[in-house]
């Protein structure tokens, strides 16, 4: 009988040590992940302000008023964002998106929001505006601009 209560406590004194080392492993993880996703955030947001800027003084912009092409691009892609179904309002997600002079489009994302439904959502979208044919860029290469999508709730 004391051979049995020492094996048991044995085993739970085992068990005990293993639950311990799984917790500190996860909380080494967990801090592993969270410096990760801070220094990520940190990049985007460095990215983001160099985008602004360069905004500012991009040659696509004549006079204050919006490149005709990127009106007519902007119009189609948002009009297309705006049926998809919201996920959670406020959220917001950035891309930079691209059209070469063969009209085709490709993306890049800057920053997402956090959450992996919308995140998942947004990836799916540009992933399906690839095969949308766009209007070939004449002045150039290509043309891109950073737009930005939100998830907004949609009035009765």
């Amino acid at each position: 009988k004391r051979k049995q209560e020492k094996a048991r406590a044995s085993r739970l004194k085992k068990q005990k040590a293993e639950e311990a080392r799984k917790k500190r492993l996860a909380k080494k993880r967990e801090k592993a992940l969270a410096a990760k996703r801070a220094k990520q955030r940190a990049e985007a947001q460095k990215l983001l302000q160099e985008l602004d800027a360069s905004q500012a003084t991009s040659r696509h912009r004549k006079k204050g008023e919006e490149h005709e092409f990127w009106s007519f691009v902007s119009d189609k892609i948002m009009s297309k964002w705006n049926r998809t179904i919201a996920t959670q309002d406020g959220l917001k997600g950035y891309a930079t998106i691209r059209i070469d002079n063969r009209g085709h489009l490709t993306y890049k994302n800057l920053k997402l929001s956090g959450n992996s439904l919308f995140d998942t959502k947004l990836k799916v979208f540009l992933d399906n505006l690839e095969y949308v044919r766009f209007p070939a860029y004449k002045d150039g290469p290509y043309i891109e601009a950073v737009f930005e999508f939100k998830d907004q709730a949609k009035g009765p």
